[in-house]
């Protein structure tokens, strides 16, 4: 999904309201803002839903021609575009608060079987079953997200998409 320039975007989407403060893209832009110019543009990150302040943490780290916040949608055409993403986004709040919570998005996101890229409190349970179930990268580490990101841009270059996840991941 999506093109810029005739190459083939990597699209990662988060679907769901954004909470500031509490679900913070800051670990992806500043991986994307650490990306090559030439890669780079071919990142297209989507909020879909409400994305209170996603604009100016965008801005504050250079990524805003990356980011692009769309209106919510319905339930099932939600679905439908977590399943068309190369990467889900899940974003939880970095705070030992949070290690028990498990939102259902994260259910829906194993079930699409698209890669997730997760933030928050990286020894909490839903980076716990993100990682047991090798299901992607769960982790704040701007460094360790850029080549999570320049991995799957090499893969959809490569082969012009980015894998699925074996069925086992939702089983």
């Amino acid at each position: 999904p999506g093109e810029r320039d005739g190459q083939a975007c990597l699209v990662i989407r988060h679907v769901g309201r954004i909470y500031p403060g509490r679900r913070d893209p800051t670990p992806l832009f500043r991986a994307i803002a650490g990306v090559e110019a030439q890669e780079r543009c071919r990142i297209r990150v989507e909020f879909l839903g409400g994305a209170d302040g996603v604009g100016e943490l965008a801005d504050r780290w250079g990524v805003r021609e990356n980011v692009v916040c769309l209106p919510p949608v319905s339930y099932h055409e939600a679905l439908r575009k977590q399943m068309d993403a190369d990467i889900v986004l899940l974003l939880q709040w970095n705070d030992p608060a949070e290690h028990g919570n498990v939102p259902g998005k994260l259910f829906e996101y194993l079930a699409t079987r698209r890669p997730i890229l997760g933030h928050g409190d990286t020894t909490g349970v839903p980076a716990a079953i993100v990682k047991a179930r090798d299901a992607g990268v769960y982790a704040n580490d701007p460094a360790e997200v850029k080549a999570f990101l320049q991995a799957k841009l090499a893969e959809k270059r490569r082969t012009g998409r980015v894998a699925a996840n074996p069925s086992s991941v939702h089983e």
